[in-house]
């Protein structure tokens, strides 16, 4: 009787051969250029792809089968090496495309738990990104130093019905899966891109970034301080912002939708600094958290969220190289960035301090580090840690930022309402805005050219029960909406 056909997939002595054999492979390449590598690396995907729709993939037996999909996109990825131009040319290029790399690194790093399976991972990326990381960031750094933007404090007042989210370290590849995830969620997302306060480092971007930036001045230790001389520690932010009208609330308070706010959401820069190269692991659900904060949000009958950051990171497992810094040079020193005492010379990149451009303030170069054994890390100059993006999310389509629902009136169960730019949309009384289940009113009601509409909600036992007035576009997608107690307006 002839031997029957052995299928390789049923077998799991012949997929654990294969992660062993791929594990081997992918140690090998520490040595390799980067076209070895990636030549090398796009042959195991061939051979390896295929073990990613086996059984043994489900149950967890094949993490480096799905690290190296991967790897194979980083190896192409670091081909490219059109670094150079202005540095609105360089973060352009690097928020629209190169972001892609830094990712691709995340996402092979999140498949691995096992140490042995993490050393060939990390020999893999710094065989493919190394070089090609320190190029970008250099270019960076020489183009910032010969031509310095422009970058003010100012005080500036958000959008009424507005949050502002805070996330500390989200970094643009994250903010491009933040944004990925929201319009899955049903949201509209427009992401833009600037450039963090130098250094870029939480003391000095954070307050850059909220609305009384201008309230503040030089400090020390790189941290600002209030008008007053306080350091701008938490406290003291916050109380601006409410001197400023701006809500602060905490991690599960809604406030009201009718003002403006601020909010932090998030743990990625503590754990970043905490895990190392073991951070990718848990950024799913740093992102999940942040998504549903952004939703119950909207939900509360926020008009939209902005997302914010102060910078982002470095990330490359197996360590940053350390670069000398006497400490006689300094007066505080940091991982990738120092402030240097006023008669101290160095041969290092130099910017000025975004408080106070008297203070000067020395940058590790490339991708260097002040301190050993840094796996992540933030302060200097490069595009992960200075080009952050900046999201804008609304309920339904881009137009809902256009709408206006005026101050309701009720009447009894009767609700009177004006919305400006809304014609041809629909409105709709809900408990719940994003569904159309929980729809208190006697039917959704279009909208007329001159914007009012009355809508009926005919169950009395409903009076004085929180709702959300919803405006709905041609696909019934929740453009915009406003929170409504019934019957009590």
């Amino acid at each position: 009787m002839p031997p029957l056909p052995m299928f390789r997939d049923s077998w799991p002595q012949i997929n654990d051969a294969m992660e062993e054999a791929l594990r081997q492979a992918l140690l090998g390449l520490q040595d390799a250029s980067h076209g070895e590598a990636s030549q090398e690396i796009l042959r195991l995907e061939e051979e390896h792809g295929e073990r990613r729709s086996w059984v043994w993939a489900d149950l967890g037996e094949s993490p480096l089968a799905f690290a190296l999909q991967h790897l194979a996109r980083l190896a192409e990825l670091t081909g490219d090496f059109r670094f150079g131009g202005t540095i609105t040319e360089q973060a352009e290029r690097y928020a629209q495309e190169y972001w892609k790399a830094d990712d691709a690194i995340v996402r092979a790093l999140a498949q691995i738990e096992r140490k042995e399976d993490r050393a060939a991972v990390t020999a893999a990326v710094r065989t493919l990104a190394r070089a090609w990381l320190e190029a970008l960031a250099t270019a960076f750094q020489e183009e910032w130093l010969a031509s310095p933007p422009e970058q003010e404090k100012e005080t500036w007042k958000p959008p009424q019905g507005e949050v502002l989210l805070f996330v500390d370290g989200l970094r643009m590849d994250l903010g491009r899966r933040l944004q990925e995830q929201l319009a899955r969620a049903g949201c509209t997302c427009s992401l833009t891109h600037r450039l963090a306060a130098l250094p870029s480092i939480t003391e000095t971007a954070k307050p850059a970034v909220m609305p009384i930036a201008g309230e503040l001045a030089a400090g020390k230790n790189l941290t600002p301080a209030t008008r007053t001389g306080a350091g701008a520690q938490i406290s003291a932010l916050r109380t601006l912002l409410k001197e400023q009208n701006i809500q602060v609330l905490g991690d599960n308070d809604d406030g009201d939708p009718e003002g403006r706010a601020w909010t932090e959401c998030g743990n990625i820069d503590r754990e970043g600094h905490d895990k190392g190269s073991e951070l990718p692991v848990i950024l799913d659900g740093e992102l999940t958290t942040i998504e549903r904060r952004i939703i119950d949000l909207l939900d509360a009958g926020w008009q939209q969220v902005r997302v914010v950051t102060d910078h982002g990171w470095l990330l490359l497992p197996g360590g940053l190289v350390k670069t000398e810094l006497p400490p006689s040079l300094v007066a505080m020193k940091k991982g990738r960035c120092a402030e240097l005492l006023p008669d101290s010379s160095v041969s290092l990149p130099t910017v000025p301090w975004f408080w106070n451009r008297t203070i000067r303030v020395a940058l590790a170069p490339g991708i260097t580090c002040f301190e050993a054994g840094k796996e992540y890390d933030h302060g200097g100059l490069s595009p992960q840690e200075v080009v952050v993006p900046d999201i804008v999310v609304t309920r339904g389509s881009p137009g809902a930022r256009n709408l206006v629902i005026q101050t309701p009136t009720w009447r009894g169960l009767r609700c009177y309402i004006t919305v400006e730019g809304a014609e041809g949309y629909s409105v709709d009384i809900r408990l719940k805005p994003g569904d159309p289940k929980t729809s208190v009113a006697m039917d959704a009601k279009p909208v007329p050219p001159e914007g009012d509409v009355s809508i009926v909600v005919p169950d009395d036992s409903l009076e004085g029960t929180d709702a959300m007035i919803v405006i709905l576009d041609e696909h019934g997608n929740t453009a915009a909406q406003r929170q409504t107690t019934i019957g009590g307006e």
